[in-house]
């Protein structure tokens, strides 16, 4: 739950932002979390990170605990290694997509809220007051969750909805999540899931997601999509403009991929990179050199990309990526 702490003549909220997530993704989330500091005036945090391996997140740690927005930032070992997570082999997912569905055995039971964040979410406007309010609403509703619907079911052979036999007519997306920490420890069960995933291990498509649809099976508070805008194509500019608060990356084509990256939606991902890197671009590779250099070489062909600031510098860094080996670019 936020608190209120009276600073002054000021009043300061504070908010539980949680991450769950590997090395794989330790800039994304250190730009998501500075993304909602920068988009904060009357609040401050407490960072909740369930990491594989934590001490690889210390140095972004380092950086963020400079900030006078960040109250505490606790790092949290996952240890629950040897279950089984089904269809992230050739992904661009990891099995710590499967990490929030742990998390009662890590976070304190003196919690009372959370606000769940993928790493792949940038804040872009202000957040103070709409946070409060959501935060406000999922404690005062029924409901453990409030997350923002992502498809509806259109006929019974609809395929998600087929394959995990639910009941409701709503599936969302969980990328965005306000969570109320005492109905989720009273409610969910880590033997539930467990048991969900052994049931549909052959069925599941959207990894932990389907599993928490499931569960909750259209039990939630149905969140505004200006909270989780999701970033598909073709993107919605006139909505994302004027609605879209928490942009979420959710698509193929991410901000740090060379398919991605010069899309006008990845500026707002740029934008945060650039405030703490030299780089105009970051990249790292989700397919192969061949792959990865056909789609670098199909670019020269496409208006939009020609259209963008600083092509060359795209063009040269991203062929730097290709011919290092690597499958990301250093930034420290």
């Amino acid at each position: 739950m936020f608190c209120k702490i009276n600073k002054g003549n000021r009043i300061i909220k504070k908010f539980n932002l949680l991450y769950c997530h590997d090395e794989g993704y330790n800039l994304q989330t250190f730009l998501s979390i500075n993304s909602v500091l920068k988009n904060s005036e009357t609040s401050i945090f407490d960072i909740h990170i369930l990491h594989e391996n934590p001490d690889t997140f210390s140095s972004y740690c380092e950086k963020l605990k400079t900030s006078p927005k960040i109250n505490e930032i606790f790092l949290y070992k996952f240890k629950d290694i040897n279950n089984f997570f089904p269809n992230i082999k050739g992904k661009h997912v990891s099995a710590a997509t499967y990490y929030r569905l742990f998390i009662q055995n890590y976070l304190p039971d003196s919690l009372n809220s959370l606000i769940y964040l993928d790493s792949d979410v940038i804040a872009i406007k202000n957040v103070d007051k709409i946070f409060e309010k959501c935060e406000r609403e999922i404690l005062e509703s029924k409901f453990t969750i409030y997350v923002s619907t992502e498809m509806v079911k259109l006929n019974e052979n609809h395929d998600v909805f087929k394959n995990l036999e639910l009941v409701g007519t709503n599936y969302f997306n969980a990328g965005v999540m306000f969570i109320d920490y005492k109905k989720w420890k009273n409610k969910t069960s880590i033997n539930k899931f467990l048991d969900l995933i052994e049931l549909y291990k052959e069925k599941i498509i959207f990894w932990d997601q389907d599993v928490l649809n499931k569960f909750f099976d259209n039990n939630f508070l149905k969140l505004s999509d200006n909270l989780n805008f999701r970033v598909y194509e073709p993107v919605d500019y006139t909505r994302l403009d004027s609605d879209a608060v928490l942009l979420h990356y959710s698509g193929n084509a991410k901000p740090w991929t060379i398919q991605g990256g010069y899309k006008r939606s990845s500026q707002f991902f740029l934008d945060n990179y650039r405030e703490h890197y030299p780089d105009k671009f970051y990249f790292e590779l989700n397919k192969s050199r061949l792959e990865s250099t056909k789609l670098l070489i199909k670019l020269l062909l496409n208006n939009d990309f020609l259209s963008i600031e600083y092509k060359f510098t795209y063009f040269i860094k991203a062929l730097e990526i290709i011919l290092s080996g690597k499958n990301k670019q250093d930034v420290f």
